[in-house]
Order: C-alpha cells, then structure tokens, then sequence
C-alpha cells in the first residue's frame, strides 16, 4: 500500500470530508450495532465542518491523510483539533498553549488497521 501523506485540508476537499464524515456517521452507527441501513438524511455533515477550509481560525486545525488513487487523491482520513490555551483547561498544565485538543479523528473503514 502506498503510504498517506497529511496536509492541511482546503476547501477543495470539502466533498471528500463530508464523504469521509458520513462514513464515520456509518461506521460508529454499524459497531454501535445500529442497522447500517438507518436514514441519516437529516443530518448535514457540511455543518461539521469549519465553514471556510482555506481560511481556519488561527487556533484550529485540520489535517487530512490523503493518499494517491488512480491518478487523484482520496482522502483516507482526518484529524480536527484546536490549539489549547490556558483558559480551556485552568491549572492543568503547565503551559496549555503547547497542547493541541483532538476533537474528531476518523481513517476510512477501508484504509483501518493497514498502520495509517
């Protein structure tokens, strides 16, 4: 398998981040033993996203691992967080602006346990 590249997301991959949330929508429904086949229609998967990809806030981060298929990339995962500051977590650390909080984290079904 060729190996996945992370870079910063853009607005070009927004599709392919909705795609790849209704697919985490799909698969945590399917282990949670949900019917695979419920209507997830009303949900928009658009809304999860930042709604400007090439213009993030200066404290969030988004990363996609994005690997060349058949002449195009496809993203087989990503990663959202945000930068911490002191305020998010009060006395924890030492210096929070070094941590970053995950807030989503998915690899397609199809690309899970190949060491991604």
């Amino acid at each position: 398998m060729i190996a996945p590249f992370l870079r910063k997301a853009t607005e070009a991959d927004r599709a392919g981040l909705v795609k790849a949330y209704r697919a985490a929508w799909v698969s945590q429904r399917a282990h949670a033993g949900v019917d695979g086949h419920t209507d997830l229609s009303h949900v928009d998967f658009n809304a999860l996203l930042p709604a400007d990809l090439d213009n993030l806030k200066p404290d969030e981060i988004l990363r996609v691992a994005a690997l060349p298929v058949d002449g195009h990339e496809e993203i087989a995962g990503y990663c959202f967080g945000k930068m911490l500051d002191d305020a998010d977590y009060p006395g924890y650390f030492e210096d929070a602006s070094k941590g970053v909080g995950i807030r989503r984290l998915f690899t397609d079904p199809r690309y899970q346990r190949l060491g991604l």
